[in-house]
């Protein structure tokens, strides 16, 4: 039993390893909490240092992964609309040989021809429409210039040109 109000040596060593065992707890709580080892650039400067680099990588190499995802979508459109675009050239052309072929009515070179134009008119359409996240892919008078960063260097830009779509330029 203690007589007065003088603090003993082992009333202080009991104060110092509590606080001790609260700030371990309170930093594990924090590593916990966070599931990160360092999380002040107290706990490790050198490794902060680190993991700050690291983590902007992580986050560049991420950006690469959206922009090669956007690229992929975006080609997939394009390629998808110069299909439909070199079907239509292939109806064009297996009308022009059967009409340079002797043999059809009026009826039938005036059926063909209104094939030939519906078919022009399309692909102007496609030309014209295609898009891709607001972005018209084929409009633009002698093609459309893309360029695309598939790395964390931003210097290093892969480029693709897509050609004119309309029948003047074909």
């Amino acid at each position: 039993m203690r007589i007065g109000s003088s603090v003993s040596g082992l009333d202080l060593t009991a104060r110092n390893s509590l606080n001790k065992a609260f700030s371990m707890f309170n930093k594990s709580s924090t590593r916990l909490s966070t599931m990160k080892r360092i999380n002040r650039a107290s706990d490790d400067p050198a490794g902060m240092i680190a993991a700050e680099s690291l983590r902007a990588e992580i986050e560049a190499i991420g950006a690469a992964e959206r922009n090669v995802s956007r690229a992929s979508g975006m080609l997939n459109v394009a390629d998808s609309a110069m299909s439909q675009v070199n079907g239509l050239i292939t109806k064009i052309r297996s009308n022009v040989v059967d009409v340079a072929s002797a043999g059809l009515s009026d009826g039938e070179v005036k059926a063909k021809q209104m094939e030939v134009d519906a078919a022009l008119a399309a692909i102007n359409r496609i030309g014209a429409t295609t898009s891709y996240a607001g972005s018209k892919l084929f409009n633009t008078a002698g093609g459309n210039e893309l360029s695309f960063a598939f790395s964390t260097d931003l210097s290093q830009q892969s480029t693709l040109t897509l050609p004119e779509i309309n029948s003047a330029a074909l």
